[in-house]
């Protein structure tokens, strides 16, 4: 019976939302990557794999590969039972897709693989697995699939703007959304000429496609204003709690010029974006930035999206303050420990939702679609 054993070496995969990217297993062959069908709390993974006959000693003849997972904790303790598993079947050389299937959302290791061999008429020839996790954890550093949740804003998601002691603005500023402000009261909401609505439960302003709402308005704005705030806080410490990123202080925070792919981004500086950068995925992939210190972006900097990349599917966690300079283009959901401020003609296209203050001068802000 002849044996091999499987090494896969890296199974690098970074998802998010109710959400999941494509996971890939490589060693000397090719990987390619599926979206994978997501649906409420669960999601599936989907594992694409080439694996060419000369890169193996791998038999002639029928292979049935399989290779199982198992749930994990977050810091990938703790492996929980009943693991999946998936084969694929292929002539010679190993080409195709393992589908695990819906699953939870949450961390996944590889906990076993093996191959069998059969022959043309189907019949088992032999076989050889490795299905220890503390094997498998100690021999490939990277062998987990991750899931992650999408940040859920709760009804901080209701607005454009939020802040909690002020939003203010000069010059012709253009925003399409709602605008809130708590605890602080109307009177922080300045530079809008807003008009306060005969219910009193929100004014409007010429300077905005939609509403603004304050603390000191009337019931029920004040408790669905310290709603919204709360939410707020809490998808805040959600991204910054978010582990396991695929990045560690990228480029010591300097990511201009860069093209970033989905994933978690971690940084234990500032983040400096001094010329254009992309975004590049698709339609249902996501982006997590968690910033340590400032989130600055230079003057006439622009980020772009492609491949369909979404300004919803893209946070932004700052601990420090976020500064967007003159004329600059800015895309995705900022959420920020402290002020946001837009300088003279900066655009931004998603939510600018700031624990202290939200500055505006001559500016476009845009929520971004649903």
């Amino acid at each position: 019976m002849m044996k091999i054993i499987l090494a896969i070496m890296s199974v690098l995969a970074a998802l998010l939302v109710t959400l999941v990217t494509g996971c890939s297993i490589s060693e000397g062959g090719t990987n390619t990557t599926t979206t994978p069908v997501v649906t409420g709390e669960t999601g599936s993974i989907v594992i694409n794999i080439s694996w060419p006959v000369e890169s193996r000693e791998i038999p002639l003849g029928t292979k049935s590969i399989k290779v199982a997972i198992a749930q994990t904790n977050a810091d990938g303790s703790t492996m929980v039972p009943a693991g999946k598993v998936a084969s694929l079947y292929a002539n010679k050389g190993v080409s195709g897709t393992l589908d695990f299937g819906e699953v939870p959302i949450g961390y996944y290791t590889i906990a076993g693989s093996a191959w069998d061999e059969i022959n043309g008429a189907g019949n088992l020839l032999g076989s050889a697995s490795i299905s220890k996790f503390q094997v498998l954890a100690a021999t490939y550093n990277h062998a987990s699939l991750v899931l992650r949740r999408a940040i859920n804003l709760g009804m901080a998601g209701n607005f454009v703007i939020l802040a909690k002691s002020k939003v203010s603005t000069t010059g012709t500023t253009a925003v399409v959304g709602n605008v809130g402000i708590s605890p602080a009261a109307r009177s922080y909401l300045t530079g809008f000429a807003d008009i306060l609505d005969a219910s009193g439960q929100f004014s409007t302003s010429t300077l905005v496609t939609g509403r603004l709402y304050a603390a000191d308005m009337a019931i029920p704005t004040p408790g669905n204003m310290t709603i919204a705030v709360g939410d707020m806080e809490a998808a805040y410490t959600d991204a910054a709690g978010r582990t396991l990123p695929d990045y560690i202080d990228l480029d010591a925070g300097i990511i201009s010029g860069k093209t970033l792919t989905p994933g978690l981004y971690k940084w234990s500086s500032g983040v400096g974006i001094n010329t254009d950068i992309t975004l590049d995925g698709s339609a249902t992939d996501y982006w997590i930035f968690q910033i340590a210190q400032d989130l600055t972006m230079a003057s006439g900097a622009t980020i772009h999206l492609s491949g369909g990349a979404q300004a919803k599917n893209i946070f932004w966690q700052v601990a420090g303050q976020t500064v967007l300079g003159t004329t600059s283009d800015f895309k995705g959901v900022i959420l920020c420990k402290t002020q946001i401020v837009l300088n003279t003609g900066a655009t931004l296209t998603g939510r600018a939702l700031a624990q202290t203050a939200v500055t505006l001068d001559a500016n476009a802000v845009t929520q971004p679609g649903l």
